[in-house]
């Protein structure tokens, strides 16, 4: 975030300054109301998988969860999503999921 100072510079704004201007709430706020969102990063580290597996889970698996956004940083989808899944399929063996025949 850039301001313009009365002089006419823009100045790149201070995060701690800032915080302190919206109290300590803040940051808590915002990690209350994204706590129930996750990426394909934290999607890997819930399941003990690599980043790309969990990205092979999520292409591969016709019942996983849908995102519930697409961001411009990537997709996101709820936590109790994606842990429902997880308890669904205790058992995902390595590699792709093997289609059945016909289908």
């Amino acid at each position: 975030m850039r301001r313009k100072p009365a002089g006419g510079l823009a100045t790149r704004a201070h995060p701690t300054r800032d915080n302190a201007l919206h109290g300590q709430g803040l940051p808590r706020m915002l990690s209350s109301m994204t706590g129930h969102l996750v990426g394909l990063s934290e999607i890997a580290s819930m399941l003990g998988v690599t980043r790309q597996r969990a990205s092979q889970l999520v292409r591969d698996y016709d019942d996983f969860p849908p995102p519930v956004a697409e961001l411009a940083a990537g997709r996101v989808w709820e936590t109790a999503a994606v842990e429902a899944w997880a308890e669904a399929h205790p058992e995902r063996p390595p590699g792709r999921r093997m289609k059945e025949p016909g289908s």
